[in-house]
C-alpha cells in the first residue's frame, strides 16, 4: 500500500511539473496604484536590502480548512500582466503583476516567490488571496533537485530580483525594488525553497516561509525504518529559519499530511526534527475545537506545534488528495498567516456574472433517464475504497450545473436534473420517497461499470437548486429517512410556498405552516453543526409566498434573530446586489440580498460556486 501511494505521490509531482511548463500568451493592462508618483526612472536601482524587521508573534493563528478541490482554470484569467523571465535556466520563471498592484513610498515592494505549481493556477491563489504585490513563480522541468542547483547558480536570483524591478519601474513610472520576499513551496519545490535560504544576500530579505506539504530530505545514519530522521545538514536552513521565526524575527509555516515517510524523510517526519531543534511540543487538536479540526471537513487538523512565529500543523490524510490539497488551499493559508481568516462564514458578495457555455469543455455524460444526467469530470476515478461523493443540483441548463460544480473545484460525479418549468414538476419528480435512493443507486451502478470497485458506494450528497428546483429538494427532505446521507443543501432564491387562506383573505400574507415545516429539522441539524444548510434570497415579490417570506418564516420558527449587514463588509458593498439581513447559527445560514429585478434572481443562481467556498472556509460540514 505504501509503495503504491509513492507511485500515486510521484507520478502527481510529474504531472503538476508538466503542466507547470504551459506558458501563457495573453497579455492584460496593468497600471500601478502607487502612494507618490516620479518622472520616469532613468536607470532601475536594485539594492540589496536590510534584514526584515521583526514581527509580531502569531502564537494564536487558526489554522485554516483543507478541501478537496480541483485546479479548474478561471473563465476570466486574473487582471494583471504576465512576463516569462528567461534566465537560461531549466527553471522557469514567469512574472504576474496584479492590476493595480502597490508598493510603498520609497519605491520598494514586496514579492512573492513560489516554487513548484503551475503558474496559472498561482496567479489565481494569489489573486483570491487578495494580495496586489507581484507574484513570481518557479518551475523546474528536471525534477525538484534543479530548483536548488538553478536558483544558487552565482548571481542568478539577483538577477531575477533586477528583472523584476526593471519590468515594475515602468508601471509604476519610478525606480522600483524588492525589498522583501514572502517565499512558499509545494512538494518538490522545497529545494527551491531551501536554495534561496543558503543564499546570504537573499535569505536577509525573506519575511515569510510556507512550505505546503514540501520537504523531503535523505535519511541519516540514525534513521530506523519506525523512526525515520532526515539528514541535519540538509534540514539545517529550515531549522535556522524556523528558530528565527521562533524568536518573532520571521514567520515560518509547515502544514503537512499524515502520511509516513516512504523513500525519503517527508514532511511529517522533517517537522518532527524540526520540532526536536526547536524544543516545540505538538499536541492533539480536539475535534469540533476550531473549524479545521471538525471530523466532517476533507482534511481535519489533528496536530499542531506553535511557539513564537513557528508553526507546524499536520492534517488527517495519507493520499494524493491531501497531498494535492495542501497546494489548492493556499490562498487560505495566506490568509490565516495574515489573520484573515475568520472563524465565521464571510458571506459572499453578490455581483452580475456573464455564463457562456465551454463548447471545448470535455465531460463523459450518462442519461439516467427522466431528465436526470450523470456527469463525470475528466479522468474521474472512484477512490480505491470505493467512497464516492456526489452533488445533485436541481433545475437549470444541465451544462450550466456542471461548469459550476467544476469553478467550484469538485472533481466527483454530478448529477444535474432539468425536468421543465415550475415547481410542480419537480415536486413530482421526487415526490415517490424511493426515488431519491433510486438516483442514488443508479450512480453507484454506471460507475462499476466503468471500473469503480465492487465496494463503490455513495457516502454523501450534497445538494444544491435554483428557482423552481425546490420542489424536488423539499420532497427529499420531508423524508427523514434521508438525512444520514445528505451532507449539505444550498437553496440559491430557491424557496417559495403558498400562502394560508384564511389570513389571505383578510388581507395578511402568512406562509402556510407546511411549506415551512418541512425544513424545520433539517435546518436544526444544520444549526448543531451537523449539517449545512444554506439559504439566499432576493425582494422579488410573488402572488405565492416569495423567497425571503418563506426563509423569514423558517428563521422565525427557528427562534433566529437576522441581523443587519455590516455596512462594511464586502456582502453589503456589493456593487450590484448588497446583503441586507443574515440569519447565522451553527451551520445554518440565511442570507437575504436586496434587489427585486429578474437579474437579481439569476445572479443569486450564478454564485452556487461561491456559496460552495463560503461554507467550505467556515468548515462547515
Amino acid at each position: 500500500m505504501r509503495a503504491l501511494s509513492a507511485f500515486l505521490v510521484i507520478l502527481c509531482f510529474a504531472v503538476y511539473t508538466a503542466g507547470c511548463a504551459t506558458k501563457r500568451e495573453a497579455r492584460a493592462e496593468v497600471t500601478a496604484t502607487p502612494k507618490q508618483e516620479t518622472a520616469a526612472p532613468d536607470a532601475v536601482q536594485v539594492t540589496v536590502p536590510t534584514p526584515v524587521a521583526k514581527i509580531a508573534p502569531t502564537p494564536d493563528l487558526i489554522p485554516p480548512v483543507l478541501v478537496k478541490k480541483a485546479a479548474i482554470k478561471w473563465q476570466e484569467s486574473p487582471a494583471g500582466e504576465i512576463v516569462d523571465l528567461d534566465m537560461g535556466t531549466s527553471t522557469t520563471f514567469t512574472l504576474f503583476i496584479p492590476k493595480n498592484f502597490t508598493f510603498n513610498n520609497d519605491g520598494t515592494t514586496s514579492l512573492t516567490v513560489h516554487f513548484h505549481g503551475a503558474s496559472w493556477f498561482m496567479q489565481q491563489e494569489h489573486t483570491r488571496r487578495g494580495a496586489t504585490n507581484p507574484l513570481l513563480t518557479c518551475n523546474a522541468k528536471e525534477g525538484d533537485a534543479a530548483y536548488e542547483s538553478d536558483v544558487m547558480k552565482p548571481g542568478l536570483f539577483r538577477g531575477v530580483l533586477k528583472k523584476v524591478g526593471e519590468r515594475l519601474s515602468p508601471i509604476a513610472r519610478r525606480p522600483v525594488a524588492i525589498n522583501e520576499i514572502e517565499l512558499s513551496s509545494f512538494s518538490g519545490g522545497y529545494s527551491g525553497a531551501r536554495g534561496l535560504l543558503r543564499l546570504p544576500e537573499i535569505e536577509p530579505m525573506i519575511s515569510r516561509l510556507l512550505l505546503d506539504d514540501s520537504l523531503y530530505i535523505g535519511d541519516s545514519a540514525e534513521s530506523k525504518p519506525d523512526d525515520r530522521k532526515p539528514q541535519l545538514d540538509r534540514l539545517q536552513p529550515f531549522i535556522d529559519f524556523a528558530r528565527k521565526a521562533q524568536a518573532g524575527e520571521r514567520i515560518f509555516v509547515l502544514e503537512h499530511s499524515n502520511t509516513p515517510s516512504l523513500k525519503s524523510v517527508g514532511p511529517k517526519d522533517c517537522g518532527r526534527a524540526i520540532m526536536a531543534a526547536l524544543g516545540m511540543q505538538m499536541v492533539d487538536v480536539a475535534p469540533n475545537s476550531i473549524p479545521a479540526a471538525r471530523t466532517t471537513t476533507d482534511f481535519p487538523l489533528i496536530r499542531r506545534a506553535d511557539s513564537g512565529n513557528a508553526h507546524v500543523w499536520c492534517y488527517l490524510g495519507e493520499n494524493v488528495a491531501i497531498h494535492m490539497s495542501h497546494l489548492r488551499n493556499q490562498a487560505d493559508i495566506w490568509k490565516a498567516i495574515e489573520q484573515k481568516n475568520s472563524v465565521h462564514v464571510i458571506i459572499p458578495p453578490m455581483e452580475q456574472r456573464t455564463i457562456t457555455r465551454d463548447e471545448s469543455a470535455v465531460v463523459e455524460s450518462i442519461d439516467l433517464g427522466s431528465s436526470f444526467t450523470l456527469f463525470l469530470p475528466p479522468a474521474y476515478k472512484v477512490p480505491k475504497d470505493g467512497d464516492v461523493e456526489l452533488t445533485m443540483h436541481f433545475h437549470s441548463a444541465t451544462w450550466f450545473a456542471y461548469q459550476e460544480h467544476l469553478r467550484r473545484g469538485m472533481d466527483g460525479p454530478l448529477v444535474a436534473a432539468y425536468v421543465g418549468e415550475g415547481s410542480r414538476v419537480y415536486k413530482n419528480a421526487l415526490i415517490d420517497p424511493a426515488r431519491f435512493q433510486q438516483i442514488i443507486d443508479q450512480v453507484t451502478t454506471k460507475l462499476k461499470e466503468r471500473g469503480g470497485p465492487d465496494a463503490t458506494h455513495v457516502s454523501s450528497v450534497s445538494i444544491t437548486s435554483i428557482s423552481a428546483g425546490y420542489g424536488s429538494v423539499r420532497e427529499i427532505l420531508r423524508n427523514p429517512a434521508n438525512f444520514p446521507i445528505i451532507r449539505r443543501v444550498i437553496l440559491a432564491d430557491s424557496l417559495y410556498g403558498d400562502l394560508e387562506p384564511v389570513p389571505l383573505a383578510q388581507g395578511k400574507r402568512v406562509v402556510l405552516a407546511e411549506h415551512v415545516d418541512v425544513w424545520l429539522p433539517f435546518a436544526r441539524l444544520a444549526m448543531a453543526g451537523e449539517k449545512t444548510f444554506i439559504i439566499t434570497t432576493s425582494e422579488i415579490a410573488t402572488s405565492y409566498a416569495s423567497s425571503s417570506e418563506v426563509a423569514h418564516a423558517i428563521v422565525a420558527k427557528l427562534g433566529l434573530v437576522e441581523i443587519p449587514a455590516d455596512p462594511k463588509s464586502i456582502a453589503a458593498n456589493a456593487k450590484d446586489y448588497g446583503l441586507r439581513t443574515s440569519a447565522d447559527k451553527g451551520s445554518f445560514h440565511a442570507w437575504f440580498y436586496k434587489g427585486n429585478d429578474a437579474m437579481v434572481h439569476r445572479t443569486l443562481a450564478r454564485r452556487i460556486a461561491e456559496l460552495w467556498e463560503a461554507a467550505d472556509q467556515a468548515g462547515d460540514p
